[in-house]
C-alpha cells in the first residue's frame, strides 16, 4: 500500500525531515502519537515507541488502522492540492448547465452535445488500465416517476445516454 525507507536516526535530518508522511519508530515507553507539521507542511509523521521489538510490533498490530488512515488522508489532501493547481477550463460546462465544476486537467471534455440544447458533456481521463469517465447531463424533472425506484430510473437514463454516445461513434 505504501513504499517505505528505512533510514538511520543520524540521518533523518533536513531533506529527510521534510517528508510529507513519516513513520517514526522508537525504543522507549510504550506510546503512538501522530503530529502534524513537525518539520514541514504538510506533514503527518507517526510516532511509534516500545521498549523492545515484540512491543513495537505490537504497537504497530494495534494502530494499524489509525496508521493507513493518517497516511491515506495525508496522500488524498496532497492530491487535491496538486489538482487544484491545475484545473480544465469548464466554463462551457458552468454556461450551459448551471453548475460550478472543477477538475484536473489531466482530464479532458472528450464530447459535448450536437445540440446546446441537449446540455450534455462527456469528461474522461486516459489511464494505464483503460479509462476514467464523468458523465454530465440535465434530463427534464418530469423523466422522473414518483412511483418509481429513483436509482433504477437514474441509472437507466445514463445507459440510454451511453448507448446513444456509441452510436453516434
Amino acid at each position: 500500500m505504501f513504499s517505505l525507507n528505512q533510514i538511520p536516526p543520524q540521518v533523518f535530518t533536513s531533506f529527510a525531515k521534510e517528508s510529507r508522511n513519516t513513520l517514526k519508530i522508537e525504543q522507549g515507553p510504550v506510546g503512538f502519537k501522530i503530529v502534524k507539521d513537525a518539520f514541514a507542511r504538510p506533514q503527518t509523521m507517526i510516532v511509534l515507541s516500545g521498549k523492545d521489538i515484540a512491543e513495537i510490533k505490537m504497537q504497530i498490530n494495534k494502530h494499524e488502522t489509525q496508521i493507513v488512515n493518517a497516511f491515506k488522508v495525508s496522500d488524498i489532501r496532497k492530491t487535491q492540492k496538486d489538482h487544484q493547481k491545475a484545473l480544465q477550463n469548464a466554463q462551457v460546462i458552468e454556461e450551459s448547465l448551471g453548475i460550478e465544476i472543477g477538475f484536473p486537467n489531466t482530464f479532458r471534455i472528450a464530447t459535448t452535445a450536437a445540440k446546446p440544447e441537449d446540455k450534455f458533456f462527456w469528461i474522461r481521463r486516459d489511464i494505464p488500465t483503460g479509462y476514467t469517465n464523468v458523465l454530465l447531463y440535465e434530463v427534464p424533472m418530469e423523466a422522473l416517476k414518483k412511483d418509481d425506484s429513483l436509482v433504477n430510473q437514474v441509472l437507466k437514463i445514463r445507459d440510454s445516454i451511453g448507448r446513444s454516445i456509441l452510436e453516434d461513434q
